[in-house]
């Protein structure tokens, strides 16, 4: 349910922030145009939405345009990794401190640190896709 209301989230942020460039090369009137970008794209655009890799944005008159999530979404996981490691880094240093634990009772408290650490980082890169 997150990455669903995330994603929503991420599309209305597209929406309100891309950039179209006119493309006039059908329509003379507006050759002096060519190129350059549109002011207040988001007033032209009836929707976007993601199709596999691509951002399907569908205009007002009915015209569709695919680009790559890459041209309009930069991601950064590396801050989510490295949160997420330093939290277990910081467990597993908890658990080795345990005093009347034994070594197997510590491998095995390590080891389900270690599988909670592998799905909290998959929850947090799905949130960022």
């Amino acid at each position: 349910m997150i990455s669903i209301i995330y994603l929503k989230l991420t599309l209305r942020k597209i929406k309100n922030n891309i950039k179209i460039q006119y493309n006039t090369a059908d329509d003379a009137r507006l050759a002096d145009k060519n190129g350059t970008l549109v002011e207040n794209a988001s007033n032209y655009i009836q929707s976007i939405t993601k199709d596999g890799d691509k951002i399907v944005v569908t205009y007002k008159d009915g015209s569709t345009d695919k680009i790559t999530l890459n041209e309009v979404l930069k991601i950064n996981k590396q801050p989510a990794i490295d949160a997420v490691n330093k939290a277990a880094e910081d467990k597993i240093a908890e658990i080795n401190k345990t005093p009347n634990a034994t070594d197997e009772e510590k491998a095995a408290a390590i080891a389900k640190s270690k599988c909670r650490q592998r799905k909290k980082l998959w929850q947090q890169l799905m949130m960022l896709m």
